[in-house]
């Protein structure tokens, strides 16, 4: 096996491609130019001078490959930010499909993908879809920050089921551990929304404030932000900033679901400005 790549090396082959790399366990390094897998078998292609080869190799025995970062992650991610989830949606599906089959070994795109996906389905509002696809993230990626993203739906889970003491249990020890921005900007969220369910209008106030004063480049998670500081502001009768954070929201992010969601709480804010 050693002999390859000492042929490779002959040649400075091993300098030159860089396309894609296969460290394996016993620390040989192959150059790829490209990687395919069949069941438990990854079938590698090596570029020589005279012509191509194919080697079978066993998934079990390699320790990483150097993916290139797909171009349409970076894409998906930006229009996300964008607010446009749909087409989101749809440009990081395929990046999912091709790295798929390789979600077991280090060096993959896959959960950074899947990543992507699920925050497209959250602002879309998909919660069926969303479950499943954390059980399966959580299952093959072995990344700490990856298991801190599963910990993340797991809070937002018991949110829904109105268990706000323990949406916020998990989401403190998220803020703790992680040093990710948007994982972290969706913990304050999650911290936020929890406390406002439980009028703790307060804390979060605090909690809302947090995304826009220190993650400031995670657009994803502004409008929700706004609304719930809004809310915040409205629940401490301070509905002048209320009003300011609406008319933000709408202004900044109006094809956002919570553009449309603000409306009424826009009329009710106005109405006691009127009072005042």
């Amino acid at each position: 096996m050693k002999s390859v790549a000492l042929f490779l090396a002959a040649f400075g082959l091993l300098a030159t491609l860089h396309a894609q790399r296969v460290t394996l366990k016993s620390g040989e390094v192959i150059p790829a130019e490209a990687v395919a897998r069949s069941g438990a078998t990854l079938n590698v292609t090596i570029k020589l001078p005279a012509g191509k080869v194919t080697r079978g190799i066993p998934a079990a025995s390699v320790q990483k490959i150097d993916f290139p970062e797909p171009p349409d992650l970076a894409a998906a991610s930006q229009i996300l930010e964008s607010g446009n989830a749909a087409l989101a949606l749809a440009k990081i599906n395929p990046v999912i499909a091709a790295q798929q089959p390789f979600r077991d070994i280090p060096g993959n795109w896959w959960d950074k993908a899947v990543n992507v996906k699920l925050s497209a389905l959250g602002v879309l509002r998909l919660d069926e879809q969303i479950a499943p696809l954390v059980a399966e993230l959580a299952r093959f990626s072995g990344s700490p920050e990856t298991a801190r993203i599963a910990r993340l739906y797991e809070a937002k889970a018991q949110l829904k089921k109105g268990n706000n003491e323990g949406a916020v249990a998990v989401a403190n020890i998220l803020i703790e551990e992680s040093k990710q921005s948007d994982l972290l900007a969706s913990a304050w969220l999650i911290a936020g929304q929890a406390e406002l369910a439980r009028k703790n209008y307060r804390a979060a106030l605090l909690a809302f404030l947090h995304v826009p004063v220190f993650f400031p480049d995670q657009k994803v998670a502004m409008p929700t932000a706004l609304l719930g500081s809004a809310r915040a502001f409205e629940g401490m009768e301070d509905f002048a900033r209320a009003k300011d954070a609406l008319d933000k929201l709408v202004a900044d992010y109006p094809g956002s679901p919570e553009a449309t969601e603000s409306k009424e709480d826009l009329k009710r804010v106005t109405r006691q400005l009127n009072k005042i």
